[in-house]
């Protein structure tokens, strides 16, 4: 048995010793940058996102969900209410799904930039349940359209909160329910 530890050291000398010898330094690949469109995005892409979230939360959670259509002008930018509003309806779709409920977030509604005031609700639901940030674009921009990075961002944080709900928490992984 203490032949192991031993045998497991020498061969981790060895594997750095041959590394060095067969060319010095490391050669690592250089990738270009990628960049970032700041065009709004446009109603197809935003309806594409939406029926690809539909279909992953339908299958891993056996919830019945549809995404947004594109509609008449697919090439037109999405605006911020319309996201709201397929938000919205995801998460009340979602919401038997749910098994864990989070605190609710304090927000100034009055804070919260929308155009029509049934949006402001969603917005305020969406931004009290945790499933929307409250200081992102989404909720507070002044601009009526999103870019791929905002989109992607309210996409990705909006999964995760309803990823983070609909899992039931076990006490050894997740600390904040732990009793001490």
């Amino acid at each position: 048995m203490r032949i192991l530890p031993g045998f497991m050291a020498a061969a981790l000398v060895l594997t750095c010793l041959c590394g060095a010898q067969e060319g010095g330094q490391l050669k690592t690949k250089t990738h270009a940058p990628v960049k970032v469109s700041t065009a709004p995005v446009t109603r197809a892409e935003a309806s594409a996102t939406f029926k690809h979230l539909a279909k992953v939360f339908g299958e891993v959670l056996h919830v019945s969900v549809t995404g947004m259509a594109a509609g008449p002008s697919p090439a037109k930018a999405v605006t911020r209410t319309e996201v709201i509003s397929e938000l919205a309806e995801f998460y009340r779709k979602l919401e038997p799904a749910f098994k864990m409920t989070m605190k609710d977030v304090t927000v100034s509604p009055s804070s919260l930039v929308v155009d029509r005031s049934s949006s402001k609700k969603d917005l305020v639901m969406l931004v009290t349940k945790g499933c929307v940030g409250a200081h992102t674009v989404l909720a507070v921009g002044s601009v009526r359209t999103l870019t791929v990075r905002d989109f992607g961002d309210v996409i990705g944080f909006f999964a995760s909160r309803v990823i983070e709900m609909t899992h039931t928490p076990s006490t050894k992984w997740t600390p904040y329910l732990r009793r001490n």
